[in-house]
């Protein structure tokens, strides 16, 4: 079965950052959002990476983590929510659902990072861990250019009391970013936070852009919260192609 007819690109801000989704439109009236994962995932996967022959992909194994991992060809990718490189042609390839990809591109010395960001890994530090090896490669943080990709909406988000006090006590945080909600907890605001970070590591707030459209209202987009088991996942590509 062809699962896969195109890819839809949802986002390219910059010389070295893609968002992505995928779809078929074959025996259907309309386009059909599929996965990368499950049913047409390999598939989506190698035409994605057609897309950018000959680049070198590595696809990233996230676990929810603080870790930050430099990567270089070759090297095996390891479990982490940050992967770093100084090698144009090596591509990193994210999926998510509701969680924050962040882009970071040094346009100057040619590095990048791929973000993962949850809030877990807001909390625990994933975001300066990856920059800390961004800057030991000579990245200047305030001449990078950001991008941060879909995720869940802070009108979307609702977390219990035990979450918020873990993001209070994060860096980076600033009172609107945790909201009261009719029923009594929290509504949290990731993106939010992810820039508050950034702009605290000295990364200028006009190279950074937002794409503030929320998985989990938006029909184009996958959300695992709405979705649960059958969510599917988008893909953030970061990294120069030479």
């Amino acid at each position: 079965m062809n699962y896969i007819d195109d890819l839809d690109l949802i986002s390219a801000p910059f010389d070295g950052c893609w968002g992505f989704r995928a779809f078929s439109s074959s025996s259907h009236s309309q386009s059909r959002v599929v996965s990368f994962r499950g049913d047409g995932a390999d598939e989506a996967r190698a035409l994605l990476e057609s897309r950018f022959t000959p680049a070198s992909f590595v696809w990233m194994r996230t676990g929810h983590t603080a870790q930050s991992q430099l990567i270089r060809k070759g090297d095996p990718a390891q479990v982490a929510d940050g992967y770093v490189t100084d090698q144009p042609g090596l591509l990193f390839a994210l999926t998510s659902a509701d969680c924050l990809p962040i882009v970071v591109c040094d346009p100057y010395e040619r590095n990048t990072a791929l973000i993962h960001a949850g809030w877990k890994g807001l909390v625990h530090g994933v975001i300066e861990n990856s920059l800390d090896v961004l800057e030991g490669l000579g990245t200047g943080l305030g001449r990078c250019h950001v991008w941060m990709g879909p995720s869940i909406g802070q009108a979307d988000y609702e977390v219990g009391g035990e979450v918020a006090e873990a993001i209070r006590s994060t860096t980076g945080f600033f009172s609107a970013a945790l909201a009261p909600s009719p029923s009594g907890k929290w509504l949290l605001d990731l993106a939010g936070i992810g820039r508050a970070k950034l702009e605290e590591r000295g990364m200028r707030a006009s190279n950074i852009s937002i794409c503030g459209e929320s998985t989990y209202t938006s029909n184009r987009l996958h959300s695992a919260r709405r979705d649960k088991d059958a969510s599917g996942r988008m893909v953030t590509v970061a990294g120069f192609t030479a």
